[in-house]
């Protein structure tokens, strides 16, 4: 039975992704299109962004196409969800490896277009009535009445799912602190739903006789909130982790109705093929690994070792269990884990569960109801949570921001192997001093796979930068840090809100040099961010005429030097316009361009006899072959690598053994979107 569920698993996801990967897309082109948007639409850089559907009435022949499109802001023009436009639209190609493209797959989205400013940008059709209406209906309240941006975002996410306007700076303090699945609507709130509604529509049942004749009590409550935690989980965005409680909410009342053994692995294992069923593509998505593994070890968790139901104990065990076996997964998908996760779950669940969603649900409710009569008490409401939230991101900054809240780790195969096997001595009622022993090996082997380049070693990452671009280079005992996170206006925002956090995650020292390039005032504002904490070692960068060079810079002029084996030269490059960073190590030469311009990209992509094995380039251009804006090209590359790639919402670290596909994948030039080749990646 299972092999036959899994064959058929097997090609229900492959004829999803062929949908997706096989799509013609108009590579290039500037078309007029009909969109019907099919998302909330969120803000970005320069407009909005949303997801539609997209029809091509002035092409014959050309298929539907599920585009997510960047729309400019055009005057006092607001796309709406569940409104049909006409667009001017520019197709560009789709991420062909990474993260990029697994989200668009994910998302069955066939390509990415630009909606060109243009007079024939208009809105054809107004939206009808819909879930996707009525949630941003609740969204458009929250926001017009919260004065904090960043709470709004955070309540609009508990009420409605509404993720797009969390700031980035939000993800990482939330995945820092572990906190991440408490921030969308999780399967606890659709279950926490359910029981409210359950309760209340007991509380009914005793006061109409009518119902007392016709059904029975449970059965009214069951019945009750199961539909009423349906409709929370089309209204908050029928995430996997809201599809996987109705349908174990919906299994476990039908098996007990009936008069069966409502087991709890049943109830799981019926959610699991419903899931899967109604979605192939969910296992490309990391919440649905997260929801299933951990409602699975909190089901197989023995008995003896949970302490009695409700008591803080218990909680507190739970917790403990789930956090462990989340552990490996977590390693694997994020490349990352908090370790201070589970003290702040512990407080922050009740806190979240019991006191700010209670209230958040309420306000969604006020702003459903018919008419503005309920709207007052909503935007109370609205205030109420907001006064909430104040205190909790206070904590949760402070937690995210202590020295090592957040370890990267890379663990191979073999590690990763004995790191669960270790956590099921450990999580197993078995002898104390087995499960000591485990806990020893467990250490251990952690701190084995933490990454530590060796001499002759070199590590590199390219960091999530925002709208800047920062590459970290590690041998055994020094880093160096080329880039910024600096962007017009940001004045050292983005290296406090970016990379300052991922810094203190890799390094227990600042990095001793800092190639910033080009010199501006955003720049040295971060510079300056960054030696007022401690983080900046000897800078270096590129003063264009007429400035004259800072004290605390020095020029980027030829230098050479080594560590642990691995030998570094920086000179300025060709157009004077930027730093050229070399790094040899065992003959195999990496190149990295800070700044710079078309002339020098352009000498440095040309193929010669003296072509570097890996070369990063910023790209300028926000398109396929960029990984955080950079151009990396290369193959061969001898060196422990990892890159981190990020979705703008969560950070994924992709291990060294994964590297040399990915430098070698050389930017397609076609529109698919993703392709062929770039699934089989994935």
């Amino acid at each position: 039975m299972l092999v036959v569920l899994a064959a058929g698993a097997f090609v229900l996801v492959r004829g999803a992704a062929a949908d997706v990967t096989d799509r013609a897309v108009p590579c290039g082109e500037r078309l007029l299109v009909e969109a019907r948007i099919t998302s909330i639409p969120e803000r970005s850089e320069g407009g909005w962004r949303f997801d539609a559907r997209v029809t091509h009435p002035r092409q014959a022949g050309q298929q539907d196409l599920a585009v997510r499109i960047d729309f400019p802001r055009q005057g006092a023009l607001r796309p709406r969800a569940g409104e049909t436009w006409q667009l001017a639209l520019g197709y560009h190609a789709a991420a062909p490896h990474g993260v990029g493209a697994r989200v668009l797959l994910r998302d069955r989205i066939h390509a990415r277009a630009r909606a060109l400013v243009s007079p024939l940008n208009q809105r054809l059709q107004p939206a009808g009535p819909s879930w996707l209406s009525l949630r941003e209906r609740v969204a458009d309240g929250i926001h017009g009445r919260a004065q904090d941006p960043a709470a709004a975002a955070l309540i609009a996410a508990l009420a409605v799912g509404a993720t797009g306007e969390v700031s980035d700076r939000q993800w990482r303090v939330f995945s820092a602190t572990g906190i991440s699945h408490l921030v969308a609507i999780s399967g606890m709130h659709v279950t926490f739903f359910a029981m409210l509604s359950m309760i209340g529509a007991r509380a009914l049942w005793r006061r109409l006789s009518l119902l007392q004749r016709r059904l029975r009590r449970e059965v009214f409550a069951a019945a009750v909130g199961v539909t009423l935690a349906a409709g929370y989980a089309l209204l908050s965005g029928f995430s996997v982790p809201a599809q996987r409680t109705l349908v174990m909410l919906l299994a476990f009342v039908v098996l007990r109705e009936t008069a069966r053994a409502a087991t709890p692995c049943a109830a799981l294992g019926i959610a699991t093929v419903a899931v899967l069923a109604l979605d192939p593509m969910a296992v490309l998505d990391a919440g649905f690994w997260l929801s299933f593994v951990a409602v699975a070890a909190i089901i197989l968790l023995p008995g003896s070792r949970i302490r009695i139901a409700g008591t803080l104990r218990g909680a507190a065990d739970v917790q403990w269990a789930v956090s462990l076996a989340l552990l490996p997964l977590t390693l694997v998908i994020f490349g990352m884990f908090s370790v201070v996760g589970l003290a702040v779950n512990i407080v922050a669940i009740p806190l979240f569960t019991l006191l700010l969603v209670p209230v958040v649900l309420f306000a969604t409710l006020g702003y459903l109801l018919p008419g503005d009569m309920a709207w007052p008490l909503a935007d109370r409401l609205v205030d109420l949570a907001q006064l909430m939230v104040r205190p909790l991101w206070t904590g949760l900054t402070w937690a995210a921001d202590l020295p090592g809240a957040v370890v990267s780790a890379q663990p191979g195969v073999l590690v990763s192997l004995v790191i669960c096997g270790a956590l099921l001595l450990v999580l197993l009622p078995l002898d104390p001093r087995v499960r000591a022993a485990a806990g020893v090996l467990l250490a251990w082997t952690f701190v084995a796979a933490l990454p530590a380049p060796g001499r002759h070693q070199l590590e590199i990452e390219v960091l999530d930068a925002g709208s800047g671009s920062a590459v970290l280079l590690r041998t055994a005992r020094h880093a160096l840090l080329a880039g910024s996170a600096e962007s017009f206006g940001s004045r050292g925002r983005g290296f406090i809100s970016r990379l300052q956090p991922q810094l203190r995650a890799r390094l227990p020292w600042g990095p001793e040099a800092w190639v910033i390039g080009r010199t501006d005032g955003d720049r040295l504002a971060g510079l300056a961010a960054a030696r007022a904490r401690g983080v900046a070692g000897r800078a270096f960068g590129i003063v264009l005429a007429p400035r004259s060079l800072p004290p605390e810079l020095t020029s980027c002029d030829l230098r050479r030097w080594q560590w642990d084996g691995v030998d570094f030269e920086l000179q300025r490059a060709v157009s004077g316009r930027g730093c050229l960073l070399t790094v040899v190590n065992r003959g195999h030469r990496t190149v990295l361009l800070v700044d710079g311009d078309e002339a020098d990209r352009a000498r440095l992509l040309a193929h010669s006899d003296s072509a570097p094995d890996l070369l990063l380039l910023p790209a300028r251009a926000r398109g396929a072959d960029t990984v955080h804006g950079y151009l990396v090209q290369g193959a061969g590359v001898e060196v422990a690598a990892r890159i981190a790639i990020d979705d703008g919402r969560h950070q994924v670290l992709r291990p060294a053994t994964y590297w040399q596909r990915l430098a070698g994948a050389r930017p397609t030039q076609h529109c698919a979107a993703p392709d062929q080749v770039a699934w089989h990646r994935l």
